[in-house]
């Protein structure tokens, strides 16, 4: 269970970076 907690996190901290490096882009 506390493994796929870990997953969770690191695909939401991956999403939130994608987003990031977008919102750097168009600006």
């Amino acid at each position: 269970m506390a493994e796929k907690e870990h997953m969770n996190l690191a695909i939401i901290g991956h999403i939130d970076h994608g987003k990031s490096t977008l919102l750097g882009r168009l600006l």
